[in-house]
């Protein structure tokens, strides 16, 4: 996991605990890979809304904007996301 630097190393733990709790992950042979109820609910993200720099970059605003000018970009970045992936489900017609 490291090597896709997904989250802190601390939390490494937690996501793949949520990840087998949620059934969206299977271990087979000590190795852990995506169930198939994982790809199905990989196949209902919109596939421009993986981020993954989105850790870095919120680092870095926290640091360089104020918090005025924090909420107003991360508000607008949450909006964009939600609104992408609601007209992407409204296509798959579910």
């Amino acid at each position: 996991m490291s090597k896709r630097k997904i989250g802190q190393a601390s939390n490494y733990s937690e996501i793949v605990y949520n990840l087998s709790f949620l059934k969206l992950t299977q271990k087979r042979n000590e190795l852990i890979s995506l169930s198939e109820q994982g790809e199905l609910f990989l196949s209902f993200l919109h596939k421009k809304i993986n981020d993954p720099y989105l850790n870095i970059r919120l680092q870095n605003d926290h640091k360089e904007l104020s918090v005025e000018d924090f909420k107003i970009k991360y508000e607008k970045y949450l909006y964009e996301i939600f609104s992408k992936q609601k007209r992407f489900l409204r296509k798959l017609d579910i």
